[in-house]
């Protein structure tokens, strides 16, 4: 599975990013909205876990686009 993560904590992203690839899965981090947004013009993920308080961008924005 293609998972993105959106998370602006990098010690999280670094667990999550460990645990997903250990799982078998293909992760995806980014750490605004934005740099996530703009991966999505270009590619697809099956699942987004999505940090609910990101400096960059309210959460329906990015649910939302």
């Amino acid at each position: 599975m293609r998972i993105a993560v959106l998370e602006d904590d990098t010690a999280q992203i670094e667990v999550l990013k460990a645990w997903l690839n250990d799982n078998g899965h293909d992760c995806f981090c980014f750490e605004t909205g934005n740099s996530y947004l703009d991966a999505l013009r270009r590619e697809t993920f099956d699942l987004l876990l999505l940090d609910w308080n990101l400096p960059d961008m309210q959460p329906e924005e990015i649910l939302l686009s």
